[in-house]
């Protein structure tokens, strides 16, 4: 039972992936380009809204992501217990 949907299986996992590759090199490139703003008192201001900016692109990116593998992970679950509760009312409808 285990082998169905592998692809989506893989499609879920690819996106795990995926979203942990824009988290982790997402942040460090923001942090990157707000250090290379400068450091004098008109760049503050662009630095941080860089960051901030950034920050939070990123983490609606990765939760984009992690949310598209949480789904395709949730409609396999709702199609295997479909399946089975099927199985189950296939069985009782034979007894009764």
């Amino acid at each position: 039972m285990r082998d169905r949907y592998r692809a989506l299986r893989a499609v879920a996992t690819l996106l795990r992936v995926f979203a942990w590759i824009v988290a982790v090199f997402g942040g460090l490139v923001v942090v990157a380009a707000a250090i290379t703003t400068g450091f004098d008192v008109a760049n503050v201001v662009r630095a941080l809204s860089i960051l901030v900016g950034g920050l939070i692109a990123v983490a609606l990116q990765a939760m984009l992501l992690f949310a598209a593998s949480a789904m395709i992970t949730l409609f396999i679950d709702i199609e295997a217990n479909t399946r089975t509760t099927a199985e189950i009312l296939a069985t009782i409808m034979q007894q009764g």
